[in-house]
């Protein structure tokens, strides 16, 4: 499932060239839903996506149940992320 993850990231990025972080998610969950749904199947992944503009100081992300932290000088900040991975459940993919 790793390794299909990681295909999927790399094709959403450096084949399809999508740039915003959960649109990099939405399309990597497609392609599960495609590839490996079956009755019964309830495989997916967690993960943090982050793009860092440093030309515009912005920072975008996309998290499925992990939390992105921050770390600026002493104090450490913790991003909102969505409680859920990115997976098939028993009504469907989430």
């Amino acid at each position: 499932m790793c390794l299909l993850n990681i295909g999927f990231l790399s094709e959403a990025i450096n084949e399809k060239n999508i740039a915003e972080p959960n649109e990099v998610f939405n399309y990597v969950r497609q392609r599960l839903i495609t590839s490996i749904s079956k009755d019964g199947q309830s495989d997916g992944f967690d993960g943090i996506l982050v793009c860092i503009d440093s030309a515009n100081g912005k920072m975008t992300y996309s998290a499925a149940n992990n939390s992105p932290v921050i770390i600026r000088k002493t104090k450490l900040f913790t991003l909102n992320a969505i409680k859920c991975p990115l997976e098939r459940g028993e009504d469907g993919w989430v």
